[in-house]
Parts: C-alpha cells; structure tokens; sequence
C-alpha cells in the first residue's frame, strides 16, 4: 500500500511543503468528521469515488506503519542519527508525512460513505460514536504532528514550528516546559502508541461493519449499552424501594460520614429538628410523595421487566438475521435506538433523586413520571413494530398492563 501511493505522487521534500500540507488535510478532515452525513450544505474538499481503489484495510496500514517509521526517524536518537549521517533523515521523514497525508485524504470519503450505510438505516449511536473516534483521531495524529516539528533531530525553522504548532488549528498540546528531559522521549512515545491504538481500534471496528461480522458487532455494543440502562433501572428500583418501605429514614447521597461529623451535626441540632419534628404541612407533603411513589414503583419494575426481556428476546441473532434477510435491517435500528434512549433512563434517574431528596415540588416530579411512561411505550412501540414471532403477544399485553391506571 505504501509504495503504491508513494509511485502515484511525486513526494514533496521539503519541510515547509509536507507540514503545511499536513496541517490543511488535518484541517480539512476533521471538518468533514464534525459534520453530520445528513447536512446537505456540508461542502467538503474531497471529492466522492476518491476511495474506488483503496479500502479502509489499505489505509489503516498505510497509517500505522508510517506513523510509526516517523516516531522512529524522529524521536529514538540512534536511528535519526544513522538517517542523517546518511542524508535520508528528511527524506525519510518527507516520505512518511506524504504517505500519512495521502492516507488522510483517502480515508475522508470512506467515513462519510460508512456513515451514509449506517445512517440510512438509521444507527445513530454508531454515527455518532464513529464520529468521535475519528475526531480524537485526527486530533491525537496533529498532536503526534506537533510532537515532530519539534524533534531537534529536524532541521526546521522556528518559524514554521510556530505556524504549524497544533495550538493554531484550535487543539490543546502539553506545553514543553511542563515535561522535564527524561519524561520527553516516553511521552512521544506514549503519543504515538496512542495514535496506532486508535488505528488499529477503527480498522477492527470498520472490518466488522462492513464485513460478516456486523451483527455481531451491532448485537455486542447494543447488548452492552441496553444492559446498562437495565442496571440503572435496577438501581432506580432498589433506592425507591427502600423509600417507599422507610420512608422516614433520611437519605445520604454522600455515604455516612457521621463519625468526622458529630460535631457538626450536633452544632446543627435545632436547625434540623424542623425537619425531625414535622409540621402538618411537611406531613401532609410526605404522605402525599409516599403515595406517588408507591404507584410509580411497581411501572419502574415493569420497565425493568421490559429491558430484561428485550435483552433476551429481541437483542439476539435470531430476530437481526431474519430482518436482514428480509431487508428489515432499519426496523432494528429503530428499536435499539428507543432502547437506548437517554431520556427514558435520564427521567427515571431524576424521578428516583427527586424523591429521596425530598422534592418540594409535586408537579415536577409528576412531569419526570409522564416522561418516563411516554419513553417507556415508545421502546416498546419499536420493540412490537420490528419483529412478529411467539414473543410478541407478550410484549403487547406489557404495554396493556404498563398504562393500566
């Protein structure tokens, strides 16, 4: 891969030509990575078929293997010396930022086309992660970039160090005097280590999308993030369960700290009795978040029912296989997408805090309660809508039973 694209192109070779060029194709791949697929404005410097004789394999290779030939060249002193002694250091150095350029370039259409597949089906949370990984790539290589420029092994003038300094395309960079002598060298090479770590991680990440192993890879990151949101709602059930079976005892958010704050808390004894020795009014607002929470704990347990049960029968490779196979693939997007939905596990998290808390305001706590309920019958709205097998009669009368008053 790397001398095909080395034969393609004449290697520029001196260092204002390949940094500057580096620099516009950092600065240009990193808009088309912050730019949604779906944008019909987005104007972009590269242009579509830029990818028709090249994979993601090929330039995941080329990427690692010249990131790591110019760490070598620039930053282990043996090797820099030996390549100037022989008058290849710049040349060497030339090549790999060519290639790495060239690689860039390259690599933008083949994230906006693997967006457009997942997109058009509908994945948002695999755009949106791909979208972040790709970033803190480009971010991570212009900081290997700035490390470079650096290495007193190149002959660069300081003005161009200073035009190219990472601090100039908006990216934050450790400042060098914060790095004594003898951590320089490890921390370059950390840097770099960090960039072939990203590589390699959306080389395994595209071979599946793209390849036999998609579902695996969509069932393993979906099953991951759904089984979150069940233990959180599992949690959510625990600590509204313990209010509505106590709910006199006081809740610490914080742990008991009562042994370094008896002393505090006995200073602060007659401000708290107002609390201890409630009045009509605080008696009559507790009773009344007693009774709520006692009708909304048994809706949290059934939402944890229904996440227990997808996990089980709906995120698994049975129903994928069968709407892939009947190019239904964009109905099982639709459904993980409600499954995951932040709102849903967001709103049970501030209905739970609210009531520990002691919220003074029952209208807002019935508000996070109305969201919750309406997140909880979209999931299984989705859940109905993607798949018609032994299963769905049981999901069906879930929402039947969930909207019972």
């Amino acid at each position: 891969m790397a001398d095909n694209l080395e034969k393609e192109k004449e290697i520029p070779q001196t260092p204002t030509e390949y940094f500057s060029g580096a620099r516009k194709l950092i600065e240009s791949a990193k808009k088309l990575f912050n730019v949604s697929y779906t944008d019909p404005t987005a104007q972009f410097a590269f242009k579509p078929g830029a990818d028709s004789k090249h994979s993601f394999d090929d330039v995941f290779i080329g990427l690692e293997y010249h990131v790591t030939k110019l760490a070598l060249v620039s930053f282990s002193d043996s090797i820099a010396k030996d390549a100037a002694g022989r008058g290849d250091n710049d040349k060497a150095v030339a090549q790999s930022l060519f290639v790495i350029s060239t690689n860039l370039f390259l690599l933008c259409p083949l994230f906006f086309n693997a967006q457009k597949r997942d997109g058009n089906l509908g994945y948002e949370a695999i755009t949106t992660d791909r979208r972040s990984k790709y970033l803190a790539l480009v971010t991570s290589i212009a900081r290997f970039f700035d490390e470079v420029v650096q290495s007193p092994e190149l002959k660069i003038g300081e003005e161009l160090k200073e035009k190219f300094s990472v601090n100039s395309i908006g990216i934050e960079s450790t400042p060098e005097h914060q790095i004594n002598e003898d951590e320089s060298s490890k921390f370059k090479y950390l840097m770099t280590g960090s960039v072939v770590a990203q590589i390699r991680e959306l080389k395994i990440i595209e071979e599946q999308l793209a390849g036999p192993r998609r579902g695996d890879y969509i069932l393993i990151k979906f099953r991951k993030q759904a089984n979150s949101g069940k233990e959180m709602i599992e949690d959510a059930c625990t600590d509204l369960k313990d209010f509505v079976d106590n709910p006199d005892d006081e809740f610490d958010m914080f742990g008991d700290d009562s042994d370094d704050e008896d002393e505090d808390e006995k200073d602060d004894e007659d401000s708290n009795e107002g609390y201890k020795q409630e009045d009509e009014e605080n008696a009559a607002f507790k009773a009344e978040l007693l009774k709520r929470s006692t009708r909304w704990l048994p809706k949290l347990n059934f939402i944890r029912l229904l996440y227990v049960s997808i996990l089980k029968r709906r995120l698994v490779n049975e129903v994928y296989n069968s709407l892939i196979a009947t190019g239904q693939e964009s109905k099982f997007a639709e459904m993980t997408n409600r499954t995951i939905d932040d709102s849903l596990i967001e709103h049970i998290d501030l209905l739970v805090a609210g009531v520990l808390n002691r919220e003074d305001d029952i209208e807002k706590l019935d508000e996070y309660y109305h969201t919750v309920e309406e997140s909880a019958v979209k999931v299984v709205d989705a859940v109905i809508a993607a798949n018609d097998d032994q299963y769905s009669p049981w999901f069906k009368t879930w929402r039947e039973k969930f909207l019972e008053k």
